[in-house]
């Protein structure tokens, strides 16, 4: 499930065929890198204004105008894109509304943000973080370094991050290579793997994680595939991943099992909590090369490995909630935009009681569908939340919601108050399920991760496995906040069934 704004069918084997998912609308390729700043909507005009503020008026472009004021009060160090602009379009709308009172022709203007790198800072290329890289910081002595992602987002003491140069035309691969020595759940430390090596790291160098740490999946080879010619190339490349792989007997308790047939290896979950969605089989077909079934594989393993997130520890455990509503819109502008609300008055929870019992969510959807959710806090302390939806139908990991910059304060408030994500003000399109005509069932899981501060989990975003591998996608793998408990992360999830009664 994705915001409307950013639905797309996704691609998989065979070509024309697309997967189902809870979709939002798309993007362009550029914006999932790039940050494209616009003076107005398609549908409008960018118009000058006389400049105020001054003793002789002149004219110049209100976008214009109203970007170089922000940029000059605003903070060089914690100042986002997504937070420039917002101080952008409040300037503009109120030199608007003064303008409109002298020259009635005055009409909206609505400067947009757009891009997936929105949130990260303007003016520090260090924080310029592509998906999946995790910004490097060094110790004042210079022989240890920090990011700030730990255990939370998976990566314990023994895990391994390459090293690269920041510089977008760098292909030389890692220029070093460091181990966690340290970790707690929002920061880890790391050095050298040789005590005496000496490597000149840049500034703005960053990190992705080339091997977790203490966790395995299991996963059991039935015999015929384990004298094949091509499985034993996997092997030998599936080994080299970021997740450590246990090959299983039979007999012994497995995560996985790998199941030859006519049309390729059949994948087959084994976790009772996942055999109850009843996903539908995955099949990793004959005409895939050793390197691309490998491939696959680990992100497989990967899938499963931040699937299982969870803190026995926590100390706000059950005191955080997240809630499913189908809305309808109440309202639609002339200039495309609409706004929404919950259908039901009493605010009806399609998950149900599923978070408490552990059952699979049962629901009906078409394409015309819209949903939101509310997150809820009963904690002590103001919580940052993120909102995931791991794909069971072609093992992608996407994000629904995220905090709207490392540099603000926590959105998810302890005050009583809901956090309305697809439909209030969190800046998330409604959710919808965009049927490809594939299935009409999908099944997946909802995560909702917690924690005190902000922490980079953009290692764990991933796409379908279906999706052709991109160039340097190998690299694929922070916020400050007063720390009232180092245990104060948690998750909670729900696993869903869409039932799509409108397949095409």
């Amino acid at each position: 499930m994705l915001p409307t704004a950013l639905a797309h069918p996704k691609q998989i084997s065979p070509p024309q065929q697309v997967n189902d998912k809870f979709q939002g609308g798309s993007q362009a390729s550029s914006l999932k890198t790039h940050v494209l700043l616009a003076a107005c909507k398609n549908n409008e005009l960018a118009q000058e204004i006389e400049t105020p503020e001054t003793s002789e008026p002149r004219s110049c472009g209100l976008f214009t105008w109203a970007l170089i004021q922000a940029m000059r009060e605003c903070d060089l160090v914690t100042t986002s894109y997504s937070g420039l602009m917002r101080s952008v379009q409040n300037r503009a709308t109120r030199i608007l509304i003064g303008q409109a009172r002298k020259y009635p022709g005055v009409k909206l203007q609505t400067p947009q943000c757009e891009g997936q790198k929105q949130d990260r800072l303007v003016f520090r290329t260090q924080y310029g973080l592509t998906k999946g890289m995790i910004q490097l910081e060094r110790d004042p002595f210079n022989k240890a370094f920090r990011i700030k992602a730990g255990t939370a987002s998976g990566i314990q003491e023994g895990a391994q991050l390459d090293v690269y140069n920041n510089n977008a035309e760098n292909k030389s691969g890692a220029i070093a290579q460091l181990v966690v020595t340290n970790a707690n759940p929002t920061a880890a430390l790391l050095r050298f793997r040789e005590a005496d090596q000496v490597v000149d790291i840049p500034e703005d160098a960053y990190v992705v994680v080339t091997k977790y740490a203490g966790y395995s999946i299991r996963i059991l080879v039935g015999e015929r595939l384990e004298q094949d010619q091509v499985w034993q190339e996997v092997l030998e490349k599936v080994d080299l991943q970021r997740i450590d792989v246990t090959w299983c007997k039979p007999g012994e308790q497995s995560d996985l099992v790998l199941i030859p047939t006519d049309k390729g290896i059949e994948v087959q979950r084994t976790d009772p909590s996942l055999i109850q969605l009843r996903p539908r089989p995955i099949v990793l077909g004959k005409e895939l090369s050793a390197n691309e079934i490998a491939r696959r594989l680990a992100a497989i393993a990967n899938f499963h490995f931040h699937l299982q997130r969870q803190n026995p520890k926590s100390s706000i455990k059950g005191q955080f909630n997240m809630k499913l509503l189908e809305l309808i819109c109440t309202h639609s502008y002339s200039w495309g935009g609409k706004e929404y609300a919950p259908r039901s008055s009493e605010l009806k929870d399609l998950f149900g009681d599923c978070l408490s019992t552990g059952k699979v969510a049962e629901l009906q959807a078409t394409r015309e569908h819209r949903f939101g959710m509310q997150l809820s806090n009963r904690s002590n302390w103001p919580l940052f939340a993120w909102v995931l939806y791991f794909d069971l139908e072609d093992y992608s990991i996407n994000f629904l919601y995220s905090p709207p910059g490392r540099a603000t304060n926590p959105p998810l408030l302890n005050n009583g108050r809901p956090l309305a994500v697809g439909y209030g003000d969190s800046g998330v399109e409604p959710l919808r399920v965009e049927n490809s005509g594939y299935s009409t069932r999908e099944t997946g899981v909802f995560m909702l991760l917690v924690s005190h501060r902000w922490i980079d989990i953009s290692h764990m975003d991933q796409p379908s496995i279906f999706e052709p591998a991109m160039e340097g996608e190998n690299r694929d793998g922070m916020g400050q906040f007063v720390q009232p408990d180092s245990n104060a992360w948690d998750v909670i999830t729900v696993g869903v069934s869409i039932n799509q009664t409108d397949r095409r």
